[in-house]
């Protein structure tokens, strides 16, 4: 759980421009943790740090619904507006992004992809709590369930595939911020658990092979995922960046899809289709060789001229 004792309470929590990081002052998962800003071109301040917040355990007991010391007592949800979208249900993992958590869990990210995430937008917002809570517990619980994957992965897997097991028959996104690699993460199941959830036991290479009849889905900036083997219930969407742009022609080019945020939407893109990628986020469910159209979210709106945002040609 919660060491409080060894926990030193720090009431502000600032990211000056050019720092690299923030270090905290705790011992979580017997270790010194440092968190990471997102966007480290802007000023951030947290107001109570979330230390604060792990300094109190009753107000993380009632913020979160910890169901055993310091784990969430769920770990997917339907939280990210655009997973409510769709006539399918919709699960997605949100992890905290990019070293947020101390650990890098999207090691493909770009400066704009890093500085435009919507990690800390809607729900997640860190500033965006009640009066009477010191932080975002939204914020917190993200930060908080990337520890547990990182710090004790057995039994982070073990809830996961319990949770997916109950929920089997939605589409399940495991990266909502991230970039992991889950087609190559291996998933212990214990004969006991397969029993109780009616599934085969053993070692697999990934959660996909556990739940066969499961459609997972996600998008990614790891070009060579794309090439790779993996599940046929796991589909990915490549996602277009500011520098990774003859990739994506060579992914749209193998007949796979490209998701591309874009200043206006439009029927082609880069002499390929485009549809509209806002509808819904099942991408499973989008024809294939196709760049799937965004438009700019979170502060990227406010932006227009960021390289991330791509022009499509004239009609």
């Amino acid at each position: 759980g919660v060491r409080c004792a060894d926990v030193f309470p720090m009431f502000s929590r600032e990211v000056i421009e050019g720092q690299q990081h923030v270090p905290v002052l705790g011992q979580l998962f017997n270790g010194t943790l440092v968190f990471h800003a997102i966007d480290l071109d802007k000023e951030i301040e947290c107001g109570l740090c979330l230390l604060l917040c792990f300094g109190h355990p009753d107000v993380l007991q009632m913020a979160l619904g910890l169901d055993s010391g310091w784990r969430p007592s769920n770990l997917l949800s339907r939280e990210n507006a655009k997973l409510r979208k769709g006539w399918r249900k919709a699960l997605g993992l949100s992890l905290a992004p990019a070293k947020t958590s101390g650990y890098e869990i999207c090691a493909s990210r770009t400066p704009e992809c890093t500085k435009f995430c919507l990690f800390e937008t809607g729900l997640g917002a860190h500033y965006l709590h009640k009066k009477t809570d010191p932080c975002n517990p939204v914020w917190i619980s993200r930060i908080i369930k990337t520890l547990w994957f990182f710090e004790d992965r057995q039994s982070f897997l073990e809830k996961l595939y319990r949770e997916i097991a109950n929920y089997r028959d939605a589409a399940i996104r495991l990266n909502v911020f991230s970039d992991w690699q889950w087609e190559r993460q291996q998933v212990t199941v214990t004969p006991e658990l397969a029993e109780r959830y009616g599934t085969k036991s053993g070692t697999f290479n990934n959660i996909m092979e556990v739940f066969p009849d499961t459609q997972f889905y996600d998008y990614t900036k790891h070009y060579k995922r794309m090439f790779r083997p993996r599940p046929d219930n796991y589909h990915l969407t490549f996602s277009m960046s500011e520098s990774n742009v003859s990739q994506a022609m060579n992914v749209v080019g193998a007949g796979m899809n490209v998701a591309v945020i874009v200043a206006r939407k439009a029927r082609a893109f880069n002499g390929y289709p485009m549809i509209d990628g806002d509808e819904h986020d099942l991408r499973f469910l989008d024809p294939e060789g196709v760049f799937v159209g965004l438009s700019p979210k979170g502060q990227l709106r406010k932006e227009r001229r960021s390289e991330f945002i791509h022009v499509p040609e004239a009609a």
